[in-house]
């Protein structure tokens, strides 16, 4: 399946947010805003 994902350049579509964003991710999870995947950058605001 990766061979076949990297072949057609099939990508998944994320938003990589700091930990300090992390409490506006669930709410926005919450009111059905996210189409895609969060990412949570444990480097950032560090």
């Amino acid at each position: 399946m990766l061979a076949f994902c990297a072949q057609y350049n099939i990508v998944a579509d994320v938003e990589v947010i700091a930990m300090s964003e992390i409490n506006e991710a669930f709410e926005r999870l919450e009111k059905g805003e996210v189409l895609y995947r969060f990412v949570v950058d444990m480097q950032q605001g560090l």
